[in-house]
Formats: C-alpha cells, structure tokens, sequence
C-alpha cells in the first residue's frame, strides 16, 4: 500500500491537495537556484525536464518505508532532470519547488505592485 501519511498514519490534507509546479516554474527554479549545474556522472552541462506529451514535468513518486506500524509506505513526489549525454537523472522534491514557486511568485507580484509612477512629494 501506498499513501502519503502524517505521522499519526492518517491520509494528510496536504496529500489531498496536490502541488502543480508547471514547466515554466520548473526551468525558473532550475536557473535560480541551480545555474551552473553539471552533470554528476560525466560533467555535461545539459539536462532536459522529465515530461509528459503536452510539456509539462511529470512528478515522480519515490516511495520509502513508513515509521509507522500500519506497513504502509511514505511517497516522495519529485520533479526531474536528465543529462542529455549519458542519462543521469537528478530530482527536486516537488513541495520544494512549489515553495520556491509560491515565494518567488509573490515577490514578483509585490515588485510589480510597487513598480507604480512615484509620486512627487513637496518637502515642507
């Protein structure tokens, strides 16, 4: 059995509430947070984003054993990268990235809100 569980084996709300990282996000938080990124294999320096057919990252589900005694397994949802010379793959937990999303997005928002004409100010 899989399932994404909260310490007490319960299903989470956050499990229920699935993070969407689109392909735009994911190539935004590859350049920021990791810009000079080689290949750990065989030093290359190009990766292309594990996608489906339309071009948005697929996630995948790293599955581990739970602490708990249910005998259910805890899942790790990851988005990912491989070298386009030999294949290594590298992945980004998905909450993560989302996170990186949702700070960066609303500090874009915040700079463009104030990004106004300023206002002239007499100096009495």
């Amino acid at each position: 059995m899989e399932e994404n569980l909260n310490p007490e084996g319960k299903s989470s709300q956050k499990a229920k509430e699935r993070k969407h990282v689109d392909t735009a996000d994911f190539l935004r938080f590859l350049e920021t947070v990791t810009p000079s990124a080689t290949c750990l294999a065989c030093g290359h320096d190009r990766f292309n984003v594990f996608s489906d057919p339309d071009g948005e990252p697929i996630s995948a589900h790293f599955t581990m054993p739970a602490i708990a005694s249910s005998g259910a397994h805890k899942t790790a949802p990851a988005c990912g990268v491989y070298c386009l010379k030999c294949g290594w793959m590298r992945f980004h937990l998905l909450p993560k990235v989302w996170e990186w999303v949702q700070d960066n997005t609303r500090c874009e928002k915040e700079e463009e809100e104030g990004a106004g004409p300023e206002e002239e100010h007499d100096a009495q």
